[in-house]
């Protein structure tokens, strides 16, 4: 989620560590460069509103021991902390037509929770569990529909119990 296209086409660039931002136009010029405020330790995914004018940014509190939710104007670089989750990490953010905002946290229990606010701020709630944990989602714009893509790391063992047979074989 280091680059983010809004609703005007202009474009949205983090730095890896999402501590900066720039905003640049169609041209390719830079309109703008944000600085993440004091009370973030960096937001590393970020969503678009619908009108262009906002983004919802998802990531770390300073001390990084709790998940931020913040929303940002485009034209003023304010950025606004509107929530605070405990969590053990997160993916994506999805700001929907609906205005709300959608987003997945990893809890401590070891499941995978799909949240949900308004972009006006309410409390998140939580929508429901999400099937696998090690996943990456993307959430439609209606929010009504989501992929996730996942990798498998197998755990499982195999033991070729003719390893030395073949190994003559082949010299």
């Amino acid at each position: 989620s280091g680059v983010q296209v809004l609703a005007d086409n202009r474009v949205i660039v983090a730095d890896p560590d999402g501590i900066g931002f720039l905003l640049i136009d169609r041209t390719g010029k830079t309109q703008a460069h944000w600085k993440v405020p004091e009370w973030s330790g960096g937001m590393t995914s970020f969503s678009g509103s619908p009108d262009g004018k906002s983004i919802a940014m998802i990531g770390w509190d300073r001390p990084f021991d709790s998940i931020l939710v913040a929303r940002v104007d485009v034209i003023t670089g304010q950025f606004n902390k509107i929530a605070a989750i405990s969590g053990e990490g997160f993916d994506r953010i999805k700001w929907t037509s609906d205005n709300r905002f959608l987003f997945d946290i990893g809890e401590s229990s070891g499941s995978q929770m799909l949240y949900s606010m308004t972009a006006g701020g309410t409390r998140p709630q939580k929508v429901g569990t999400l099937p696998r944990f090690r996943t990456t989602y993307t959430i439609a714009d209606d929010g009504k529909h989501v992929a996730g893509f996942t990798e498998n790391d197998k755990s499982d063992v195999y033991m070729i119990r003719n390893l030395a047979d073949i190994l003559r074989r082949r010299n």
